[in-house]
C-alpha cells in the first residue's frame, strides 16, 4: 500500500495540533495492517513447516513405500479377477442393446406421431372445406331470401300505392256524387 501524503500541502494552513490529529489515526491504520501482515505471514510459515514434518514423519513409517506400491497396482489385482472380463463384457453388450433398443422405439414413436399429426392435419383440412362449403350454402340461401324479400316487399308497396289510387278514385266519384 503506498500512502501519498503532500504535506507540504497541510504545513502552512494548519498548526500543529491539527496536523498530528490527521496523521495520527492514518499511521495507526498503517500500523494495524502491517502487523497483520507480519501475523498472517507467521501462519503461513507454520503451517509450512507443519507440511514439511508431516513429509518427513512419513517417510519414517517403516514399510509404508510398499503400502503405497500394494494401492497403485489395485488395478493389476482388479484385472486378475476371474470372469470380471467376461461380466464386463456383458455388461457393456447389454447397454448397447438397450441403447438400440431405446433409439429403435423413440424412432417409432416418432413415427406414429408425424402420421398422427398428419392425419389430424387431413381431418382439420376435410373439416375446413366442409364447414366452408355449408357457410357458402347459408350464405347464398341468405342472399336468396333476400332477394325474394326485397322483391316481396316492392310488391307490397305497389299493392298499396294500386290500393291508395283506388281509394282516392273512390273518394273522388263520391264527392262528385254526393252534393
Amino acid at each position: 500500500m503506498v500512502i501519498d501524503i503532500h504535506l507540504s500541502d497541510y504545513i502552512y494552513a494548519m498548526t500543529p495540533e491539527k496536523r498530528l490529529n490527521q496523521v495520527e489515526p492514518e499511521l495507526a491504520d498503517i500500523t494495524q495492517k502491517v502487523d497483520r501482515l507480519i501475523a498472517g505471514n507467521g501462519q503461513i510459515i507454520n503451517e509450512v513447516s507443519k507440511i514439511s514434518g508431516i513429509e518427513r514423519e512419513t517417510a519414517k513409517i517403516p514399510g509404508i513405500e510398499g503400502e503405497t506400491a500394494k494401492i497403485s497396482g489395485i488395478e493389476r489385482e482388479t484385472a486378475k479377477i476371474p470372469g470380471i472380463e467376461r461380466t464386463v463384457s456383458i455388461t457393456a453388450k447389454g447397454l448397447i442393446d438397450l441403447t438400440t433398443n431405446v433409439s429403435q422405439r423413440f424412432d417409432q414413436q416418432q413415427g406414429q406421431i408425424n402420421n398422427l399429426t398428419t392425419d389430424v392435419n387431413k381431418r382439420f383440412d376435410l373439416l375446413q372445406q366442409d364447414v366452408s362449403t355449408k357457410f357458402d350454402q347459408q350464405q347464398n340461401q341468405i342472399n336468396d331470401l333476400r332477394q325474394e324479400m326485397n322483391q316481396r316487399f316492392d310488391q307490397f308497396q305497389q299493392d298499396v300505392t294500386d290500393v291508395k289510387s283506388g281509394q282516392q278514385l273512390i273518394l273522388q266519384i263520391l264527392r262528385e256524387k254526393l252534393p
